[in-house]
């Protein structure tokens, strides 16, 4: 079959404003991000979406903060700068009513320190225990790769079966009692042999058989056990710290239940882990968004969820990101990701892992100023695929002319046969037109890494849709966002005004703070009522 296009060396090209418009990217749903000719963009369809652009490159002041401030949705973040975007958002919730559930263990919001049990869905009677301790230690020593694929291996059978005796003994577990039981054994190993004996009356055979395990590799291979311990250690070491065992808490000693979080509407729940203490804390954060998506998995009729990770590659290993873009979109949980450059998602997850994410993610967003590295610019721009493009070709066109006047002279002068010369000046006028074909890239890496500061390349897939270019503006310029937000304290020295954008320009407007009223002192970010209210002056919250 013979199949002839007038694009021989491909089609791509950028998707048309009409085109955008009936994908329904413009209809009001979903969670924003962007713009068109000032129309705000919105993503409704729950699959993820990978967000790429280096550090200064606007990802939270033009995507992250317009994402919360221009949705109606429920959100799960990771806030890593200073508690940036918890501190703006909080006169956006004040006016929406919305509640902000702070997990800050070091106080860096000012907000109330929310104490919070990461472990509540793990129950005795509950039908999945083995499979969801079985993550809950994937995500919290996972592979490290190299040649400890053994003892990490170990180490998280050896975990999974203290947690769960943990739970058949006390009815439920907690960081602090798993800390605790591992400190133990590695300290007084005779105390904690004790308590492993325990498990032939109260504990299923696989977790007795895998102490027994324990005890022979304490007793025959003192090395072995010792690294296999040193990881579950490593891996908890967090919980040294007087702050994590203040927070990371028992279910009786829990502020509220993590499912109460995600049960009751609309809400925004913020993990605050400060920047230099990422990578450190780096366990808990995986736990952290693995129990968010195994709670939402058991309440299905919860609204549905919205994680915003910033910061992903500093997580480490992390595979159940790439599991949250292949089956998260019909358990209700949509990602958000933030990576730098395409080199950390493959260093984490392997290839297979950035494949699956970029397979899956419905829309792929490329921040302008953003693109830094050659290998990001290239990936892209390979992507983005070839367009045909046609270019005069100088040299045929100017041999015909030359050619088409020698005729015309020899007609003229010479008496040549003017049948014969007006057929071959019919070839040449074509030749004298002539376009060469060619392929042409898109968008060059050198076009990627140059793109506009306020513009980012989209990649809309999960919309059957060819790429666009869109505008990105930071949300103090948007009047519509006028009163959300408080002073940025990463921006601003004077955290007692904030700019505004009104109708008539730019104004700074005081931010008042007074006794929280009633009707908002629900709210768990006012303490029941003991915490002030804030917001900007002008924008007071309906009470």
């Amino acid at each position: 079959m013979t199949i002839h296009s007038n694009s021989p060396y491909g089609e791509a090209r950028f998707a048309r404003l009409d085109e955008v418009r009936q994908k329904g990217l413009f209809q009001c749903g979903g969670v924003e991000f962007g713009l068109i000719e000032n129309r705000p963009l919105y993503h409704s369809n729950r699959a993820g979406m990978k967000i790429t652009g280096g550090a200064g490159s606007g990802k939270t002041s033009q995507l992250a903060l317009p994402m919360i401030l221009g949705s109606n949705a429920s959100f799960v973040l990771l806030d890593t700068k200073n508690a940036e975007i918890t501190r703006v958002i909080e006169a956006h919730c004040a006016l929406q009513a919305l509640p902000l559930y702070t997990i800050d263990p070091f106080g860096v919001s000012g907000l109330p320190r929310q104490r919070v049990s990461l472990l509540s869905y793990l129950k005795p009677d509950s039908n999945s225990l083995v499979p969801d301790s079985q993550r809950f230690w994937n995500a919290l020593l996972p592979d490290s790769g190299g040649d400890s694929r053994f003892f990490d291996q170990a180490g998280r059978r050896f975990g999974d079966a203290i947690t769960r005796h943990d739970i058949y003994l006390n009815g439920s577990t907690s960081f602090q009692s798993i800390f605790e039981m591992v400190s133990m054994l590695r300290s007084d190993f005779p105390a904690w042999s004790a308590w492993a004996d325990l498990a032939f009356e109260h504990s299923p055979a696989d977790i007795i058989a895998t102490f027994g395990e324990m005890k022979d590799m304490y007793a025959g291979s003192a090395k072995t056990f010792d690294s296999v311990m040193a990881g579950i250690s490593n891996a908890l070491s967090f919980m040294a710290s007087p702050a994590a065992q203040e927070t990371f808490v028992s279910n009786e000693l829990a502020d509220f239940p993590l499912e109460a979080m995600l049960r009751g509407g609309k809400a925004i729940v913020s993990l605050i882990v400060p920047e230099e203490l990422l990578e450190p804390l780096a366990p808990v954060v995986r736990q952290f968004f693995s129990a968010i998506r195994t709670v939402k998995q058991r309440t299905p009729s919860a609204s549905p969820i919205n994680l915003l990770i910033d910061e992903a590659a500093r997580l480490g290993r992390f595979g159940e990101l790439a599991e949250l873009f292949s089956i998260g979109r019909g358990q209700g949980i949509t990602p958000y990701v933030f990576y730098q450059d395409d080199g950390q998602i493959a260093r984490n997850l392997g290839p297979t892992g950035k494949a699956t994410i970029e397979a899956n993610a419905a829309i792929m967003i490329d921040l302008g100023g953003g693109i830094r590295d050659y290998e990001t610019a290239r990936n892209r721009s390979l992507a983005l695929g070839y367009q045909t493009i046609e270019v005069a070709d100088q040299l045929v066109q100017t041999r015909a002319q030359s050619e088409a006047a020698d005729i015309w002279r020899k007609v003229h002068l010479e008496g040549a046969d003017p049948i014969q010369a007006g057929l071959r000046l019919g070839q040449l006028d074509y030749e004298a037109a002539h376009r060469t074909k060619m392929r042409k890239a898109l968008m060059e890496p050198e076009q990627l890494l140059g793109l506009d500061p306020a513009k980012m390349l989209v990649q809309a897939r999960g919309y059957h849709l060819r790429p666009f270019i869109a505008d990105k503006r930071p949300y103090f310029v948007q009047r519509r966002f006028a009163g959300h937000y408080l002073p940025n304290p990463n921006e601003e020295r004077d955290l007692a005004r904030v700019t505004i954008q009104t109708r008539f320009g730019k104004r700074r407007r005081a931010v008042i703070e007074q006794d929280c009223p009633r009707e908002l002192s629900n709210l768990p970010q006012y303490a029941a009522g003991h915490r002030s209210l804030r917001f900007v002056q002008g924008f007071k919250p309906a009470s």
